[in-house]
């Protein structure tokens, strides 16, 4: 099916409509982390494979680059890392589905200015907030309208950003419009990382506006890459980023923006 930015389509809701059957993750589930391994579930060519910790004069002058491809122990040793530089403030390229993005802690209002700045954004353009697990929906958005609850279900994991109402509680710059743009992402790493957080672990792509979204590591700019505090290589990823849907109240979808999850 061909795709086309403000596209509505009509899917057969599986839940009443307002219905919300999912709940916050608890604090707990949130130390817990994600159960699945990232050899499991992440594509080979997309899984974090770096050699070493390395101080980068190349790759675009990133001066630390995480290795998750050892043991069980260096893996969440890497984690930790990731999620202590994020909680800190800093800001991380890591792998998304498709791109390589930039990633900060969503309560480190200072991280989001940075990543404006560095990206010439515009002040009123939002983030992608990425959860750890589909439950934590409930944290983030007020409630489910029409087929939102369904898609949920069936696309979570993975490249489907919903735009949902979102909750009171998200910092303004996470909620233009009151909406909120989230995903339960396909990468397992991300995932991870995002359960680590106290806050929400937000994502936008690692390139400056207008421009082309990197697919290696190697192509983000110098000046964006100097400005993170560290990075996961994932090697090529696919080059298209994940597909944007606005569920509507009478149970259709507005595609804006096409991408790797097909309805």
């Amino acid at each position: 099916m061909p795709f086309h930015a403000g596209r509505t389509i009509a899917l057969r809701a599986g839940f009443p409509p307002g219905e919300n059957r999912f709940r916050p993750a608890s604090r707990s589930e949130r130390a817990r982390g994600d159960a699945e391994s990232t050899a499991q579930a992440c594509p080979s060519r997309r899984c974090p494979r770096s050699r070493g910790e390395k101080a980068g004069a190349g790759r675009g002058l990133i001066s630390r680059i995480l290795d998750l491809s050892g043991s069980p122990e260096d893996h969440a040793a890497g984690l930790a890392a990731a999620a202590d530089a994020l909680f800190a403030g800093g800001i991380a390229i890591l792998p998304a589905e498709g791109l390589y993005g930039l990633h900060a802690d969503g309560s480190r209002r200072e991280a989001l200015a940075l990543i404006r700045a560095l990206k010439g954004s515009p002040a009123g353009r939002g983030f992608i907030v990425l959860l750890g697990s589909p439950d934590q929906v409930g944290a983030y958005a007020s409630r489910l309208p029409g087929a939102a609850a369904e898609l949920i279900r069936e696309a979570w994991p993975g490249p489907l950003t919903l735009i949902l109402p979102a909750a009171d509680t998200l910092p303004p710059e996470l909620r233009p419009g009151g909406n909120v743009a989230i995903r339960c992402p396909g990468i397992p790493l991300l995932r991870e990382i995002a359960l680590l957080l106290p806050g929400p672990l937000i994502s936008t792509s690692a390139n400056r506006s207008g421009e082309v979204p990197p697919r290696r590591l190697e192509e983000v700019g110098a000046e964006i890459a100097s400005a993170c505090a560290l990075a996961v290589d994932g090697g090529v990823l696919a080059g298209e980023a994940s597909t944007v849907v606005r569920p509507e109240p009478d149970g259709g979808l507005t595609i804006l923006r096409p991408g790797l999850w097909r309805p």
